[in-house]
């Protein structure tokens, strides 16, 4: 029985798509659950802490995958903290589970450094998450019958996968 905080979309018979707060807008974001093969894995921590904390009572989460390092993408990764979590390798991995490490990467101008974390940790939720893997564009990682691939989609950010 899930939570009628959880709201989930079947989008195959696989793969659920979590629909966040406000329509999954900033200071949110849409998740994936795919539950395929005895693995569960979430696909982005951004729907809000008691999204999370829901779909934590009412499933076993075995690894957390994050398309990005931005905070509504990741705000709820230190929920899932001790677990596998995963980032694409390079500056997203470098950065991703640090306010500190975002902050010195997003916001140039070192007096706007305290209003970007007190506004986007508020917001979003975010706190400091130990990344414990990365994954290249071209990854796959394998659910059962469920394959997923990285595909590299920068412009968003440059580790957008």
């Amino acid at each position: 029985m899930t939570s009628p905080l959880l709201d989930l979309v079947q989008l195959t018979p696989t793969i659920a798509m979590i629909q966040a707060p406000n329509r999954g807008r900033f200071p949110y974001a849409n998740a994936l659950l795919v539950q395929d093969g005895g693995i569960t894995a979430l696909i982005d921590t951004g729907c809000g802490e008691a999204t999370l904390r829901a779909l934590q009572a009412a499933y076993r989460i075995d690894l957390v995958i994050c398309t990005h390092s931005h905070t509504d993408h990741t705000g709820g990764n230190w929920l899932f903290d001790g677990g596998p979590i995963w980032m694409p390798a390079g500056i997203g991995f470098e950065t991703g589970g640090s306010a500190d490490r975002l902050v010195q990467r997003f916001i140039a101008d070192d007096t706007l450094h305290d209003l970007w974390l007190a506004t986007t940790l508020q917001s979003t939720g975010f706190r400091d998450a130990r990344i414990t893997d990365a994954y290249p564009p071209g990854h796959v990682f394998q659910f059962g019958a469920t394959r997923l691939q990285a595909v590299a989609a920068q412009g968003h950010l440059a580790e957008h996968s």
